[in-house]
């Protein structure tokens, strides 16, 4: 007597290779808006980076 049931799908486990490709690409997509976010603040004179740049001896930057 057969049945009218569908065969299971086969599904091919995620190469752990591809899992740590995807983790190192978000990874390094995180890094680089960090650090733009960071140098667009430098740039734009946020008062807590000038304070921070008073604070080691830098001034201003290169013009002083």
């Amino acid at each position: 007597m057969p049945t009218n049931q569908a065969p299971a799908l086969s599904r091919r486990p995620i190469a752990r290779g591809r899992v740590a490709l995807v983790a190192l690409w978000l990874t390094q997509i995180a890094l680089a808006a960090m650090f733009l976010f960071v140098g667009g603040l430098k740039l734009t004179g946020a008062p807590d980076l000038v304070a921070l740049f008073d604070a080691i001896g830098l001034g201003s930057g290169p013009a002083t």
